[in-house]
């Protein structure tokens, strides 16, 4: 409240203003009868407050916030009067000088969790973690804990608050030393807080002490929430058991696609699962939503042929008239690295990028369709990618999974067992036309019957192995089969085998029917004369798989190793199982074996 503005003589008591003061404070809760300096407040209006006056002016009033004039029997102008800002905001007049870009005389000063011109919307609302509005491809993490000998994997994916079972939440390795965890909004958000919660494992309770938030625009790069003391990275307090919840609220909205929970003191392990709180960035602009579809199936193909990713997007309301879009589509990689540029639109104009250039065009066979087009898939071309619908300040996007059909085989170095370290299983894979396979990638295997009790590398630089029938030397008789795991090693101190994932083929794998057998220098020789390559040992083993070759000869493949391909199992032809039998590596200069060669299409 404040008087009506007067003149005043310079020597106006202390007492006085001290009372006028008070009675600004005070007087109009009530809490002083008039006396004293204070009059009758009853002939000031709306609450007024009655002081009394010098020289000529016998008393004046303090009016409340809103009131003016003589006795506060005026109403306030002005365009924080009376108050437009909702939920306690504050409202600050602005300077025509000052201005800028806002078109209001005035601008309200939000209290923490609240955003909008007025301060109307709450923007401290969990975000999905929890009602998986928030899809699991949208969650990574730097590693997984593998519990029970591979059969628990405590994914990113299970970190969601409130979620119940034997396995309910992430872990990280132990052999993590930076551990992290990520969501990917998909689009810009503003993010204003953080809720976790710890939990049980083994029947012992794990959870966050402190850790870090980091955030990102891009996905590139990332940078730490800072403490306002200016004393570097903020430290966050988390949890003190596995069930209870730790909110905490950022003092800063971040507007991020990017969120990362960064472990700094775990109780045990570190085990978590949150929820993002905050809103829509402008996820409505002048009434109208963008809407982004993608199928949720993951898309098959192969290797070779033309595969189209579908993306379609549309306006709720419809619009009548069509309006420009920018479009962006991205390969996500995996464990957290960067995303890989694939193609950017705007009308007609197109660009692509790396190993896309010249592969990629987008389908326009309809409106509002912004479909991907690969042509001549390649392997690596397998995983997922996302369709970024841009119009003007409005971003939306969608997932589409494309996965390429193959096979897992196991692979050993040829001075036998546990020869490879990380790098060179990766090598090794890609000498045999495949690529270290995935975890997904083994499962399935496993599932379809791949049973190898030898360990091997993985693409997440795990080491683990498939058992479909239990046994003593593999394992033991006491565990379930099942994908067994040694968890994440050392990529140069540790050696194990390799499983690689070689895709369908594109051209054909046939035995060379020669009137002699061969060394292996004779078998390259005789394969070139024929028109076609020695095999590889990968495309040995998609024609077994894909084009059903099925041959009792061993043959020289490209490693210097001698298999063959059995569909049909039958006496005197190896094992009673369908499969690529091995004869292992044996001396380059023997003349004992026939030769599978390769011819591409």
């Amino acid at each position: 409240m404040r008087p009506l503005p007067r003149p005043r003589p310079h020597g106006m008591p202390g007492s006085r203003l001290l009372a006028a003061l008070c009675g600004a404070l005070l007087c109009a809760s009530g809490l002083f009868a008039a006396s004293g300096d204070f009059c009758d407040s009853s002939q000031c209006l709306n609450g007024g407050t009655c002081l009394l006056g010098q020289d000529d002016t016998p008393f004046y009033c303090l009016c409340p916030e809103g009131f003016t004039g003589l006795i506060c029997n005026e109403t306030e102008k002005g365009p924080c009067f009376p108050n437009p800002c909702r939920n306690d905001a504050e409202c600050q007049v602005v300077d025509d000088s000052h201005r800028g870009d806002v078109f209001t005389q005035y601008v309200c000063k939000c209290p923490h969790g609240y955003t909008g011109v007025h301060c109307e919307t709450t923007c401290a609302m969990p975000l999905g973690m929890e009602t998986g509005a928030i899809s699991d491809s949208q969650i990574s993490a730097s590693s997984v804990h593998l519990g029970f000998m591979g059969l628990q994997r405590w994914a990113p994916e299970l970190a969601r608050l409130h979620r119940t079972g034997i396995v309910n939440a992430w872990t990280a390795s132990n052999y993590d030393k930076n551990p992290w965890i990520q969501v990917n909004l998909m689009r810009k958000m503003r993010v204003t807080g953080v809720v976790t919660q710890g939990a049980s494992r083994a029947g012992s309770a794990e959870y966050l002490k402190t850790f870090k938030v980091a955030y990102s625009v891009s996905g590139r790069k990332f940078q730490f929430i800072q403490s306002t003391e200016g004393t570097g990275d903020k430290m966050f307090v988390g949890n003190m058991d596995n069930s209870g919840l730790k909110v905490n609220l950022f003092d800063f909205p971040l507007e991020v696609q990017y969120v990362r929970l960064v472990p700094i003191i775990c109780h045990r392990g570190c085990t978590l699962r949150f929820e993002l709180l905050g809103c829509e960035l402008n996820g409505i602009f002048n009434g109208v939503k963008l809407v982004v579809e993608t199928p949720e199936e993951t898309l098959f193909s192969h290797r070779g042929a033309n595969a189209t990713l579908p993306c379609r997007y549309h306006y709720e309301p419809a619009l009548l008239s069509p309006r420009p879009v920018r479009v962006k589509w991205w390969k996500l990689s995996e464990n957290g690295a960067p995303e890989q540029d694939v193609l950017v639109a705007i009308g007609r104009r197109h660009r692509s990028f790396g190993d896309y250039r010249g592969r990629v065009r987008l389908r326009r066979d309809e409106e509002r369709q912004v479909s991907l087009q690969i042509r001549d898939l390649r392997l690596e071309d397998s995983g997922r990618y996302r369709c970024e619908v841009i119009d003007g300040l409005e971003d939306e996007s969608g997932l589409v999974e494309l996965e390429l059909r193959g096979v897992v085989f196991p692979y050993q170095h040829p001075r036998g067992r546990y020869q490879l370290s990380f790098h060179e299983a990766q090598r090794a894979c890609v000498e045999q036309d495949a690529v270290v396979a995935s975890f997904e990638q083994l499962f399935r295997a496993w599932e379809e019957g791949l049973d190898w009790c030898n360990a091997g590398w993985l693409q997440d630089a795990s080491v683990q192995y498939p058992i479909t029938r239990v046994r003593q030397p593999c394992g033991g008789l006491g565990l379930a089969p099942g994908v067994r795991s040694y968890g994440p090693r050392h990529h140069r101190l540790h050696r194990y085998d390799a499983f690689c994932f070689a895709p369908a083929l594109r051209g054909q794998v046939y035995y060379l029917e020669h009137p002699e057998k061969l060394t292996l220098a004779e078998a390259e020789e005789a394969c070139r004369e024929d028109g076609a390559h020695i095999a590889k040992v990968g495309q040995l083993f998609a024609a077994w798989k894909f084009r059903g070759l099925d041959r009792c000869d061993a043959g020289w493949l490209a490693d210097g190793s001698v298999r063959y391909p059995v569909v049909h199992p039958r006496p005197n032809c190896g094992l009673l199982e369908p499969g690529v039998r091995s004869f292992g590596f044996p001396d380059p200069q023997a003349r004992e074996y026939g030769v599978y060669c390769y011819r591409p299409r």
